[in-house]
């Protein structure tokens, strides 16, 4: 079958190709999830009903882990997965598996089917002899649900729950109000038949067991009111009982074959559970480093590309200060005193980045005028001790100590102090190259 052909196909309970349609779409499942997850759950339901369990398990958990976001068929497929361990007996995986159903149809807004699956709920933790949660559930139900066929479910679960707690007058109280509600279901026949058995009741008994005789079509059910039967109406029913009895090998082996296919399925379900932690651990691993990785690799991206920027243009920058030391050096007759008197004149005229500089030296280094002039001559640079000397008027030992005094007031050296100028007067915010 094609992608086109599995498309095509009308996928319900009736369909004669889903299995096709399943092996097709499987390929296909990123692309057309939600086909892929009902063609899986009608696909299942099929395989439930003729007794392949280990393979409708498959087909159930091919929908629950699908990326369609269908809450109503994920809470159908948990239903279905919950009925196949309630089956198999293992009735603490199918409360798990119901409450999942349960979270999916409350999450849809189905609050029909989310009070079934909670009466589910309640069934389970009643085989599991829970009766104070059991309750917790069953108020809920009553408080916040008004449907009759609800109300009557829940009436059901409660007679079945007192039941299972050898509460028998509850259970038969139970049972009367669940018939008052209209139900003629042959569950509340057959839990008032075996509570007055319990209670040694035995007209009630037989008279509730002789009903569920003429009304069930269920083997378990039958089961049960025949053994009231033999114990307690002598030989009304003995030909029934009989006929029971002669079938009894066959149905065994049968049941035999279906707790077999139920176990295996059962299996299945417990593997897949025993993977899905580390499956998830995983997604939510590479989820977290995605969201904290990306930020930070744009974050550190981004600065190193504004520091990359930073050193280029105080580079530039720098490159630019010495051209105009050269040139202020050449232009400039700096020996005369001429000059140094028209400083600010001469600064503005070559470039004003001096000005600037001489003005910062002041005020915030605290550079009196001799260091400002030293700092201006280490900076144009190509001066030795002896020039700056008859420049300044000072001696060469005075020149070297003015030049360690302006060093230690700038928190450098003497031998870095050119470098340190250069990035000063680089970094200045008004350079314009």
């Amino acid at each position: 079958m094609s992608i086109r052909e599995a498309g095509n196909v009308h996928i319900d309970s009736d369909s004669l190709y889903l299995d096709g349609a399943v092996e097709t779409l499987k390929r296909w499942r990123i692309v057309f999830p939600k086909d892929y997850a009902k063609a899986n759950y009608y696909y299942g339901r099929q395989l439930r009903a003729a007794g392949n369990y280990p393979e409708s398990m498959k087909c159930f958990l091919n929908v629950v882990h699908s990326r369609a976001k269908d809450y109503e068929l994920k809470g159908r497929a948990y239903t279905n997965i919950a009925i196949i361990c309630r089956l198999e007996g293992n009735h603490a995986l199918a409360y798990d598996m119901f409450r999942q159903s349960a979270d999916c149809f409350n999450a849809l807004g189905d609050t029909i089917a989310y009070y079934y699956a909670l009466n589910s709920m309640a069934f389970e933790l009643a085989e599991q002899s829970e009766k104070e949660k059991v309750l917790v559930i069953l108020n809920k139900i009553r408080n916040g649900c008004f449907n009759n066929d609800v109300i009557a479910r829940t009436l059901e679960t409660q007679a079945e729950a007192c039941f299972m707690v050898q509460q028998y007058d509850s259970a038969i109280l139970y049972a009367d109000m669940l018939q008052k509600c209209g139900n003629t279901e042959p569950t509340g026949q057959l839990i008032k038949a075996q509570s007055y058995y319990f209670l040694n009741n035995k007209d009630s008994a037989v008279y509730y067991a002789k009903r569920v005789v003429q009304n069930s079509q269920s083997w378990f059910d039958l089961n049960n009111a025949y053994y009231i039967l033999a114990n307690n109406d002598g030989e009304a029913e003995f030909s029934a009982i009989q006929q029971l009895h002669a079938n009894r090998s066959d149905i065994q082996k049968q049941i035999e074959l279906r707790q077999a296919s139920l176990s295996h399925a059962v299996e299945i379900l417990i593997l897949d559970l025993n993977k899905r932690p580390t499956y998830t651990w995983v997604v939510w691993l590479l989820l977290l480093c995605i969201i904290i990785g990306v930020p930070l690799y744009l974050f550190l991206r981004k600065h190193r590309l504004t520091k990359s920027l930073q050193s280029l243009r105080l580079e530039e920058q720098r490159q630019y200060m010495l051209k105009t030391c050269a040139l202020m050096q050449q232009s400039t007759n700096i020996l005369s005193d001429l000059c140094w008197n028209n400083y600010d004149k001469m600064c503005e005229i070559v470039n004003q980045n001096f000005l600037m500089l001489a003005n910062k030296l002041k005020a915030k280094h605290l550079l009196n005028d001799k260091e400002i002039r030293l700092c201006v001559l280490v900076l144009i640079g190509n001066f030795s001790s002896k020039q700056m000397a008859d420049i300044l008027c000072y001696g060469e030992k005075s020149i070297r100590s003015i030049k360690r005094n302006t060093a230690v007031k700038l928190g450098t050296n003497s031998s870095n102090l050119r470098d340190f100028l250069l990035q000063m007067a680089a970094e200045d915010t008004n350079y314009r190259a």
